[in-house]
């Protein structure tokens, strides 16, 4: 299959994936693979791979992987109410030893307070599209900027948590 063909895939398979419910119908206030997020300075760079669309940890690398986000093509006064996340790799599910979590925060630009909104972690199940419910909030770009804090866990070789996309409604 040339790679022409991959991306077409990849890209029907990433809308076949995050239409479901009712937000297959509504547009999307921000969307984003986990590649196109920047890491922190603290995730040791020989410990994870970036690929085109996802995010994981390399060979028996163990630790944490820290990433951010921008949310920065938000429209002013919108609203959203939902904030998706795509994970894989969780086999413990509600233990400890690995997990994604995708958590959407605001940090406000005059005071630089930073604000979790809401967030969704793997603990549920090992492969999953999860969603978080927002209490409706109305997008102030005047006061604030919106990011997606990306933390993966790794304490062993059994599985590989791995990040694929976010997406907020």
């Amino acid at each position: 299959m040339s790679s022409k063909n991959l991306l077409i895939l990849a890209a029907a398979l990433c809308v076949i994936f995050f239409a479901g419910g009712r937000a297959a119908f509504a547009v999307a206030e921000w969307s984003g693979t986990a590649s196109a997020c920047v890491p922190d300075e603290g995730s040791t760079l020989s410990n994870y791979a970036i690929s085109s669309n996802f995010v994981q940890f390399t060979g028996s690398a163990t630790g944490d992987v820290i990433m951010v986000c921008s949310m920065a093509s938000l429209i002013d006064g919108d609203t959203a109410s939902e904030y998706w996340a795509m994970f894989e790799g969780d086999q413990d599910t509600t233990g400890t030893n690995y997990w994604a979590l995708a958590e959407l925060r605001k940090i406000n630009v005059n005071t630089g307070t930073h604000t979790a909104i809401d967030s969704v972690i793997s603990d549920q199940n090992s492969y999953e599209r999860l969603s978080a419910g927002l209490t409706d909030f109305t997008i102030d770009n005047d006061n604030e900027a919106y990011y997606s804090f990306i933390w993966l866990k790794r304490t062993g070789t059994l599985d590989n948590p791995t990040m694929h996309g976010i997406q907020l409604f």
